[in-house]
């Protein structure tokens, strides 16, 4: 953890280092043209005052990025944003995290949590997992990313799965409540 965060030190002052290293060639191109032989001469103080506001507010902006960065919130998965999982059981998300990271393939839901209403709208089964947030639907665009979605899922512990061939996606579910393990035809 120290070592990525020194390394992400090390990456920002590079990047720091390159932008005023860039606006330093454009103030000396600006420099240039100011004291060519057409043009008149600019004190040499006035120069340094004008060097030091230009660099100052530039370093100012890279440091208030720098620091956005620094204190934006951590991501809590590495797959998903929070939007694609919203009202899904933590605890499942970080093993849906997981089963992505070993798939190496996107898990792009169609389905997570749902309400009654929307449950009872999509022809959902009075107690199914998704009401409790323990459920997601997958898409899946054939039969390779079926085992592989599979595959993944059972590597991370998931126990339950349902494949539905007509409509391509797997249904993965941890509600233990229900007939465990078992993999079937959705």
């Amino acid at each position: 953890m120290l070592h990525e965060f020194i390394h992400g030190q090390e990456r920002h002052m590079a990047v720091c280092h390159s932008y005023l290293y860039g606006y330093g060639r454009l103030y000396t191109r600006a420099q240039e043209r100011l004291l060519s032989p057409k043009r008149y001469q600019v004190p040499s103080s006035l120069l340094k005052a004008m060097e030091w506001v230009f660099l100052k507010s530039k370093l100012d902006k890279l440091l208030l990025q720098l620091q956005a960065q620094l204190t934006a919130p951590k991501k809590k998965y590495k797959y998903f944003t929070e939007s694609e999982v919203e009202g899904l059981n933590h605890e499942f998300v970080l093993l849906l995290d997981k089963a992505r990271g070993i798939a190496g393939i996107p898990f792009k839901i169609n389905s997570g949590f749902r309400t009654k209403e929307h449950n009872k709208a999509v022809g959902g089964v009075k107690n199914s997992a998704h009401l409790g947030g323990l459920a997601i639907d997958a898409n899946a665009k054939g039969g390779s990313d079926i085992y592989i979605i599979v595959y993944a899922c059972m590597q991370v512990g998931i126990k339950r799965i349902g494949i539905n061939w007509d409509k391509h996606f797997v249904h993965i579910d941890v509600d233990y409540s229900k007939p465990t393990p078992t993999i079937y035809k959705y």
